[in-house]
């Protein structure tokens, strides 16, 4: 027998949890509600149309009403992943009609198409989609030849493909060394060094066989390959390969002072690495409005005219003032530099002169 209705008064007499006190009711399953005023609940959920909005809150009052400046309407749809799989018919190279099922007309124009044979998913082509009805959508370039499905995805996947020539299962991982991409080999021979800017790629032969390796890590100046079926854990030195950020023995400070003088040009050999130069000069001047100062400059003519430091030294001093400074700067590869002085009743004297590779 069905259960009795409730039906409250139009006083409100008989209504649910009538009154201040609370009845203690546990869950109820509602297929409509309707409700005017005000909804009270420490856990409201609202299920409508596969979609999901809980409200949490603590003895605070929300009103449904519509008047909050929001408005009301139906959540849009929206989906990031690309969809399933849509069978159908490429009905000439730009038009594909789906079987069963519809969409929105227009909906799908500015997202992008994936269009392959459903028996060979791995092989297809991303195209952007023009125009769509409810039963077929039209995209910009030629659709896969034969393509008897498609996804669809708001996003591109795929913006760029490079092929590496190494066959299939040819790798099982990539390391990042901070300036490019080293694609870790299986079942290639070649380990890849991939430049990310434009996807070209170097191959070096690692001589360890097929299957060789199971993954690979850099350490912030080698790689390093874990062996699988290697008889070596091998590392490479990213610089040896033409990486430009130098190795930890690049880096150690050269003395060049025997070979360095105050006025003279030099050039820095490196075609793709700045030099950092530090140097420390003794200025002295002999007479109250005497002057000895020094300042760095660097740039690609034969004698550089560009300041790379500011000026230090002592400009207009003391009598028999005497100070040690120092000049740091960098310079661009395969740039002139040098330290000059510039006195008047002083001395400049070069103290030390130390150099590193960047």
């Amino acid at each position: 027998m069905p259960t009795r209705s409730i039906v409250p008064r139009a006083n409100g007499e008989g209504s649910l949890g009538e009154g201040s006190t609370p009845k203690r009711w546990g869950k109820a399953w509602l297929v409509d509600l309707d409700a005017s005023g005000i909804i009270k609940a420490r856990k409201f959920s609202l299920y409508n149309q596969s979609i999901a909005t809980t409200i949490v809150h603590s003895g605070k009052n929300i009103k449904h009403a519509g008047n909050n400046g929001l408005g009301q309407s139906k959540p849009a749809y929206f989906k990031s992943a690309q969809s399933v799989e849509i069978a159908g018919t490429r009905t000439s190279d730009t038009v594909f009609t789906r079987t069963s099922g519809t969409w929105v007309a227009n909906a799908l124009v500015g997202q992008y198409c994936y269009s392959y044979v459903s028996t060979s998913p791995a092989s297809g082509i991303w195209l952007p989609i023009t125009a769509n009805t409810t039963t077929a959508l039209t995209v910009s370039g030629t659709l896969y030849p034969a393509a008897t499905a498609v996804r669809t995805c708001i996003w591109l996947p795929n913006f760029s493909l490079y092929a590496h020539s190494q066959g299939s299962g040819a790798f099982i991982g990539g390391v990042f060394d901070g300036e490019s991409i080293w694609l870790v080999p299986y079942n290639s021979a070649n380990l890849v060094k991939v430049n990310p800017a434009d996807g070209s790629m170097t191959t070096y032969a690692h001589g360890q066989g097929g299957g060789a390796f199971r993954c690979g890590t850099f350490d912030g100046e080698s790689i390093w390959l874990v062996p699988y079926t290697s008889a070596n854990l091998v590392k490479v030195n990213p610089a040896g390969f033409g990486r430009n950020p130098s190795s930890k023995a690049n880096k150690n400070w050269i003395n060049r002072t025997a070979s360095r003088a105050l006025g003279t040009v030099y050039t820095n050999p490196n075609t793709s690495r700045a030099l950092l130069i530090m140097a420390t000069v003794r200025c002295a001047i002999s007479v109250a409005a005497g002057y000895a100062y020094v300042q760095a400059f660097s740039d690609a003519s034969a004698t550089p005219t560009a300041a790379a430091s500011g000026k230090v030294g002592i400009e207009v001093g003391l009598l028999n003032e005497d100070n040690t400074f120092q000049v740091t700067f960098i310079v661009r590869a395969n740039e002139k530099y040098k330290i000059t002085a510039t006195t008047s009743n002083g001395t400049c004297t070069l103290g030390n002169w130390t150099e590193v590779v960047l």
